[in-house]
């Protein structure tokens, strides 16, 4: 529930994104991580980069990566 049939992120904020597309990345084994999402989502690769570095900052983020880790698991 968290992307659609098109891979694009349902309801979630930047910071979010940053952290699915590290996660994605880091699984499925993409290079150039923030250039490939960043074209798939409609964005820049510096602002998912920077929403991604503000995200590993932030408390509530570790809830939402061990939601992650349990639906991707």
């Amino acid at each position: 529930g968290m992307m659609n049939e098109q891979m694009q992120p349902l309801n979630l904020s930047n910071a979010e994104k940053g952290i699915l597309a590290f996660e994605l990345a880091t699984r499925l084994d993409i290079q150039n991580l923030w250039q490939v999402f960043s074209t798939l989502w409609g964005t820049t690769p510096g602002a998912l980069r920077s929403a991604y570095n503000r995200a590993i900052e932030q408390r509530k983020t570790m809830l939402f990566i061990e939601k992650l880790k349990n639906i991707l698991d």
